[in-house]
């Protein structure tokens, strides 16, 4: 029998999570933080029932329910994120950096007030407001690649968030740079069905076996910007991002 405690931060998130009339999982900001995850898709994948599609071990799309990503809705503070696919809606989540984030909604069954547009769920990230006081966030990660012997793997994010105007507008402003060796070795095989025999037993035979060295370095540059009104009774937002992949491949 293996007992363990829950962090202080994600006790209000496992409140949410009982309270709740839909079938929901929450992550709360600082479990988010606890966790080196490079990007939001990888935060995501930690929650049971989630799983992502990964290119070179990189985090991009979520699977909920072990359904193809173009069924699943992404939304941001409850407004839907556009897909950046050009074959399908799905949406690549590599592109936004945990630190953004203050808490990460995972609905298996659709509420009432919500779109009923994804029939495995719906992703809702939750942005980080700006706190009352300055805050300056810098968070440096490092990593090592062993199938090419590559040291030079890194990120780096700045963040700077304040209230000002009588703490009537928060912005929370963040640019991040990365760059990571997603190179290695690739086993493809293909499969068909054979001729069955008496017995009910049926071939499978090869068809195809393909090996692959795939040495890639992935940079990647992104800004943000989020500012919220809050006007006493009401309030309203703007988030804005900016992201630049660069991708350098060769393949043999």
């Amino acid at each position: 029998v293996v007992i363990s405690a829950q962090a202080k931060g994600q006790v209000q998130a496992i409140n949410q999570q009982l309270s709740s009339e839909s079938m929901v999982n929450i992550v709360s900001a600082d479990r988010i933080q606890e966790l080196p995850d490079v990007n939001a898709a990888e935060a995501i994948a930690r929650l049971p029932g989630v799983a992502i599609n990964r290119s070179g071990g990189e985090g991009q799309k979520v699977v909920i329910r072990g359904l193809d990503p173009k069924f699943a809705a992404i939304t941001v503070n409850g407004v839907s994120l556009p897909s950046n696919s050009s074959t399908d809606r799905s949406v690549d989540l590599s592109l936004i950096s945990p630190e953004l984030l203050d808490g990460i909604e995972v609905f298996k069954s659709p509420l009432p007030n919500m779109d009923a547009e994804a029939i495995g769920g719906t992703v809702n990230l939750r942005l980080r407001k700006a706190p009352k006081d300055w805050r300056i966030l810098a968070k440096g990660l490092g990593g090592y690649n062993d199938l090419n012997n590559d040291f030079r793997d890194h990120k780096g994010v700045l963040q700077v968030s304040n209230r000002i105007f009588n703490d009537i507008v928060g912005f929370v402003y963040q640019g991040s740079i990365e760059r990571f060796n997603r190179g290695g070795d690739i086993q493809i095989s293909n499969w068909r069905q054979g001729a069955t025999d008496s017995l009910g037993v049926t071939e499978i035979l090869g068809n195809s076996l393909r090996f692959e060295d795939r040495q890639e370095i992935r940079k990647r540059w992104n800004s943000s910007l989020s500012l919220d009104y809050d006007l006493g009774k009401s309030s309203f937002s703007f988030f804005g991002l900016y992201s630049k992949t660069e991708r350098n491949r060769f393949n043999r």
